[in-house]
């Protein structure tokens, strides 16, 4: 995918709007910067994060239709969470804030 013939994708969320976008040519206003997928899996420098309410329910769904997890989810005093990839590759990470 080469983002420049993808339309962005749009999260609303109370007054907050999250706009994704797969990649693109540079613009008037960053007119020097590409924005495309990473080319090395194993080097990442930004990830989206979603907190679920809850993750043992969320990890079993996801992955019954197809999501590739790189562990299953793990445990810590603050929170569980695990990390997925999504069809292009991105990398996503999942958790629920223990309460």
């Amino acid at each position: 995918m080469d983002g420049e013939n993808c339309a962005p994708g749009i999260v609303e969320l109370e007054n907050t709007w999250g706009i994704i976008n797969a990649g693109g040519v540079p613009t008037d206003d960053k007119p020097t910067v590409y924005l495309a997928p990473r080319k090395d899996g194993e080097v990442v420098s930004s990830f989206i994060n979603i907190r679920v309410p809850n993750i043992a329910e969320c990890y079993e769904r996801w992955k019954g239709l197809g999501a590739e997890f790189l562990t299953e989810s793990k445990g810590s005093e603050v929170e569980t969470r695990c990390y997925m990839r999504d069809p292009d590759g991105r990398f996503i990470e999942v958790g629920e804030a223990i309460q």
